[in-house]
């Protein structure tokens, strides 16, 4: 055979990072679906000549001597939460399901806010029409959803002679964006090469001499590049797609957090399934315990590949996501929901604190591995951080048992500094009440759970309770609002509930912070006594369910090859879960109990289609 022989050269190494390589990955990429061989005849590694020393020298001298992270008031009590959304997704999927731009963004930004996430980073921006960019930055507005946008496409190489023309390109939207109040920051390209690094920081500070309040950031998978690119980024992402490897990303971390100096440094962890089946769909344990590490290990933000996707067998890249398709719903999603809403409240005491050695009053731990653990033999069941604030300790436990619950015993043996007491800081954003902790105590800890202790005075316990509580606050008249909206069209006396929650949020006390919760409770009744609310519900919950199943077995039928079966019923379903969007906007606008005789013609559709595609599946 004739083969092509290419030579290709990588400098490995970047100020001494990485330290050793253990393995490495040769990947071959394509932009559409294809089965390519590559011959590898040798690999050999060597040291740089002279020449090359010289130059990867000079380029890092010349690079970072004089380049500087910009600090932003903004970062310092927000704690990114979000998800990655696609512009060329939303408006593929608004047509397939043939809804307007504005309802699509307004089902998928209400969902975020539903799950306490504050950030969307939007993809592929300039796909875009203009309208919908405006569209875009209202309705997230609307659900306080702040925005940080994409300027480049990952595909396109940055060149140092292109810089003037990518500058005017862009100039007029960063303009206009930068006014936007829900605007978080820039990202001018996701996953730059070293080779870039010239154009990049040219680029980075045209941006920010056009927008000085919007941090640029950087986010990436390339842990070569990390070193050179952390060194002078406000922000800087990392992903962790190892999603049946969740106990490396604590290392991963706190391997890359030596390289930031005061800047914020973000996880981004997966929650999707490529075409090719990679990565593995991850459990709630294991996002849970991603969580965890990435948070105790010092990362100041979160971010989740993806939100949603293009089916598969219509055309996109991706087996499933947080919400499928059809936003709908998943485990993971579920699970993002509840843990991330619940550190929500914790996040202003985090992010004053910073990793630290333990101090001199460190406990002794004790926990025994269960018979049924699943946990790798190399990994410690439990693992522990401390964090270190101006007058207070964090000591964050948790559980890397994915599978089994792990008991642990806690033991303070060495005094603890003058007046200072143990709180169970994870404990009091469920109850609302500081639970002081003796010296000695036990917890019985889930798969993947995370535990903070706050180890402070009184005094200063009672300053963080304040600030939590205004963050519960906040998040409480965040749920509220939204089912309010959904019960408006059915009940005009609900109006006044927003009213009440404004008087109670403004005392700030204890006392309003529970009759907040009673009434958000109240909200959550009556939407399930709503007689034209809760039935239609019911019904949509149940065809978002099966248009989940039917979904996983058309992308089951591509992978088997059966092409044809997926041709015969990709249409019907498509049809199908235009109805079911149809219907969910429908609930908003009052409509919901003519719906229903609809919604069970289209149940029943769906579960024929259904039984039918599974007959079609090699058993």
């Amino acid at each position: 055979m004739d083969f092509k022989w290419v030579t290709v050269a990588r400098a490995w190494c970047f100020n001494s990072f990485p330290r050793k390589i253990e393995n490495f990955a040769l990947r071959l990429y394509s932009f559409t679906r294809t089965k390519e061989t590559m011959y590898i005849r040798s690999i050999r590694f060597r040291e740089p000549t002279e020449k090359e020393k010289n130059w990867l020298n000079k380029k890092d001298i010349l690079q970072l001597g004089n380049e500087k992270p910009i600090h932003y008031p903004v970062l310092d009590n927000f704690f990114p939460i979000g998800a990655y959304i696609n512009a060329n997704t939303a408006k593929n999927m608004s047509h397939l399901l043939k809804i307007d731009m504005a309802s699509y963004l307004d089902l998928l930004f209400e969902d975020m806010s539903l799950h306490y996430h504050n950030v969307a980073f939007v993809e592929k921006f300039y796909d875009f029409l203009p309208g919908d960019q405006e569209v875009l930055f209202e309705t997230s507005r609307k659900h306080n959803i702040k925005l940080i946008i994409s300027l480049e496409e990952e595909t396109l190489f940055l060149e140092p002679t292109k810089i003037t023309s990518f500058i005017k390109e862009k100039e007029h939207s960063i303009k206009r964006y930068a006014a936007e109040e829900n605007l978080f920051g820039w990202v001018i390209k996701e996953n730059p090469s070293d080779a870039e690094v010239d154009a990049y920081i040219q680029i980075k500070k045209k941006i920010e001499q056009i927008d000085e309040k919007h941090p640029v950031i950087y986010l990436t998978r390339e842990a070569n590049a990390f070193p050179l690119y952390s060194q002078f980024s406000s922000i800087a992402g990392i992903s962790h797609w190892k999603s049946k490897n969740p106990w490396e990303l604590g290392q991963v971390l706190k391997t890359h957090i030596k390289f930031i100096n005061g800047q914020h440094l973000w996880a981004i962890g997966p929650a999707f399934v490529f075409g090719s089946g990679a990565p593995k769909w991850n459990s709630a344990p294991e996002i849970r315990l991603m969580i965890n590490l990435a948070i105790s290990s010092g990362a100041r933000g979160w971010l989740s590949y993806t939100y949603h996707n293009i089916p598969l067998w219509s055309g996109g890249e991706c087996q499933r996501s947080l919400t499928g398709p059809f936003l709908t719903f998943s485990d993971v999603w579920q699970e993002l929901g509840g843990r991330l809403g619940r550190f929500y409240s914790l996040a202003s005491l985090v992010m004053s604190a910073k990793p630290a050695n333990p101090p001199d009053f460190s406990p002794d731990i004790q926990s025994r591995k269960h018979p049924r653990s699943r946990c790798p033999d190399n990994v410690d069941i439990l693992i522990h951080t401390w964090m270190k604030g101006e007058n207070f300790w964090l000591f964050y436990l948790v559980n890397q048992d994915t599978s089994e619950v792990t008991g642990v015993n806690i033991t303070f043996r060495s005094a603890l500094p003058e007046q200072y007491r143990i709180y169970d800081a994870t404990q009091f954003v469920r109850s609302y009440q500081w639970e002081e902790l003796p010296l000695s105590f036990h917890r019985e800890m889930f798969p993947g759970q995370g535990q903070i202790m706050l180890i402070a005075t009184p005094e200063e316990c009672q300053h963080w309770g304040k600030i939590i509580m205004q963050r519960i606050f906040d998040y409480i008249e965040q749920q509220i609002a939204i089912n309010v909206e959904l019960l408006k069209p059915y009940l005009s006396s609900v109006e006044k509930i927003s009213d009440k929650v404004r008087e109670l949020k403004e005392k700030q006390s204890m006392d309003s912070l529970r009759k907040m919760v009673e009434i958000k409770n109240q909200v959550i009744n009556t939407i399930y006594s709503t007689e034209d609310i809760y039935q239609v519900r019911g019904k949509l919950f149940e065809v978002g369910s099966i248009l989940c199943a039917c979904d996983g077995v058309l992308c089951r039928l591509l992978s088997e090859g059966k092409s044809t079966v997926v041709e015969k019923y990709k249409e019907d379903v498509l049809k199908l879960a235009s109805e079911f969007i149809e219907y969910r906007v429908g609930v908003r606008e009052g409509k919901g109990k003519k719906f229903i005789p609809y919604i069970e013609k289209t149940s029943g559709r769906l579960s024929t289609i259904l039984q039918e595609l599974r007959q079609n599946v090699s058993s």
